[in-house]
C-alpha cells in the first residue's frame, strides 16, 4: 500500500462521516423550522453551521495538501444549517404547526432540498467524468495546421470524486495527405504547446502501418515487462537510431516519408532486435524490440 492510498483512506474514514452526520442533522433543522420548532431549528443550525463550516475548512486544507480538488458536497452541512437558521428568523413570528399539519412553504422548501441533494449526489457520485485533459489536448491540436485528423485516446478511470478520461495516446494525419498515419504517446504538453515545440515524452507507437513493441528485461525485475512504443525523445533509448531529432510534433511531420522508409526493414516478431542499455553509465538490462503490421483504419 502506497502513502498516498494511506492519504486517501484516511481522508475518506474521517470526511465521509462527517459529511453524513452533518447532511442528517441539517435536513433535520430544516425540517424543525418548517415545523415551527424553532428552537431546536436554531440549535441544530448553528451546530451545523459551526461544525460543518470548522469541518469543511479543515478537509480543504487537506484536499489541497493531497493536491486534488476540494469535494464540494462536504460544505452542504454548513449550507443547510444556514438554511434553517433563516427559516426560524423568517417565520419567528409564526405558531408551531401540529402535528400532521403542513404548508405550502414547508413542502416547497422539503421538495427544492430533496432535489438540490439528489442533483448533487448524483453529478458527485455518478456523472461527474472530466474530461478536461482530453479536450485541451484536441483544442491544440485542431489550430496545428500542418496535421489533420487527430484524435486523442484512453480509457477513463475512477477517482476519489468520480471519473477521468485519461489521454494515452494521440493520432494524426499530415495535412492534406490523408493516407498518413502517426500515433504517439499523449505528453502533457500537447495541451498548449505549438507544434514546432519539443516534447517532455516522445514515445513513439506507429507509423504508418507499422507499430511498435518492446519487451525490457532487467536484472533489477522479477520478469520482463512488455511496453506499447519506443521512447525516441532526445533521452530515449531508441533516439540514437534515427538520423534526426524527433522531438516535436513537426519532426514528426517533416520526417514521415524517411521513417516510413526506416521501419520498413524494423524487425519483426520472428527475429526481433536486441540492444543493452545503461543507465549513468553502468549496464542495466536488455531490449527486445519488433515491429507488426496494423490497418490504418481508423
Amino acid at each position: 500500500m502506497t502513502i498516498e492510498q494511506v492519504h486517501f483512506g484516511l481522508f475518506y474514514i474521517l470526511s465521509i462521516p462527517l459529511c453524513l452526520l452533518g447532511v442528517s442533522a441539517g435536513l433535520a433543522a430544516v425540517a424543525y423550522a418548517c415545523w415551527g420548532r424553532f428552537e431546536r431549528a436554531k440549535w441544530l443550525g448553528k451546530m451545523c453551521v459551526t461544525v460543518g463550516g470548522v469541518s469543511g475548512f479543515w478537509l480543504g486544507a487537506v484536499s489541497v495538501g493531497l493536491e486534488f480538488s476540494y469535494p464540494w458536497i462536504f460544505a452542504i452541512p454548513a449550507l443547510l444549517g444556514g438554511v434553517a437558521l433563516a427559516l426560524s428568523y423568517l417565520y419567528r413570528n409564526s405558531p408551531p404547526l401540529a402535528r400532521f399539519q403542513f404548508t405550502i412553504p414547508m413542502l416547497l422548501y422539503a421538495t427544492v432540498l430533496a432535489a438540490i441533494v439528489a442533483c448533487g449526489a448524483k453529478l458527485w457520485l455518478v456523472d461527474d467524468t472530466d474530461y478536461t485533459r482530453r479536450n485541451e489536448i484536441r483544442a491544440n491540436l485542431a489550430r496545428m495546421n500542418s496535421i489533420s485528423g487527430t484524435r486523442v485516446l484512453g480509457p477513463i478511470i475512477g477517482r476519489y470524486d468520480g471519473e477521468e478520461y485519461v489521454p494515452h495516446e494521440i493520432e494524426f494525419s499530415l495535412s492534406g495527405r490523408p493516407d498518413t498515419l502517426v500515433k504517439i504517446f499523449a505528453d502533457e504538453r500537447l495541451r498548449t504547446c505549438d507544434s514546432d515545440e519539443p516534447l517532455r515524452k516522445v514515445v513513439l507507437h506507429q507509423v504508418g502501418r507499422v507499430r511498435f513493441r518492446a519487451t525490457v528485461d532487467s536484472s533489477q525485475m522479477d520478469y520482463p515487462i512488455e511496453v506499447m512504443g519506443i521512447n525516441v525523445g532526445p533521452n530515449g533509448l531508441f533516439a540514437d537510431q534515427f538520423p534526426f531529432p524527433l522531438r516535436s510534433i513537426d519532426d514528426f511531420v517533416d520526417h514521415y516519408d524517411e521513417l516510413v522508409k526506416i521501419f520498413e526493414t524494423w524487425p519483426r516478431e520472428d527475429q526481433p532486435g536486441r540492444f543493452a542499455y545503461e543507465i549513468d553509465g553502468v549496464e542495466y538490462g536488455e531490449i527486445e524490440y519488433w515491429a507488426t503490421e496494423e490497418p490504418l483504419g481508423r
